[in-house]
């Protein structure tokens, strides 16, 4: 399914899918599930930490951003085959960067709904 995520100034149509895992192998020359686990490496494990309750940016600011904006391109381009490279459309695309962007919750939101739905629905069944 198509979906449009807000970043910035731009809404980029993206779609989540095993071929976009595939499109992000292909161009950067890594296994996303590796990038994942290393992205994610710093965040917390749960919504408390050391007795202190973390907020959504404590959760978003620990996650890479550029493993956000790479898997945010490899869905763009599964979305779109006419999108540039990620380098020529990195260029481009005008986000913001800040460590607490809204489109790094909607990029973490497209993977746990989309791109690891098909574990949930295997569990399930």
């Amino acid at each position: 399914m198509i979906e449009k995520i807000k970043a910035g100034r731009e809404e980029v149509r993206v779609q989540a899918s095993p071929w976009a895992l595939f499109v992000y192998a292909r161009e950067f020359g890594s296994d996303w599930y590796a990038d994942y686990e290393a992205a994610f490496r710093d965040v917390p494990d749960s919504e408390v930490s050391d007795g202190e309750v973390l907020n959504l940016g404590d959760v978003v600011k620990a996650i890479d951003g550029l493993f956000l904006l790479k898997t945010l391109w490899a869905c763009a381009k599964n979305a779109d085959d006419g999108i540039p490279g990620f380098e020529a459309w990195a260029r481009g695309v005008r986000l913001d960067m800040s460590p607490y962007a809204v489109w790094k919750l909607e990029v973490n939101a497209l993977i746990n709904a989309d791109l690891f739905c098909a574990a949930d629905e295997a569990e399930e069944g």
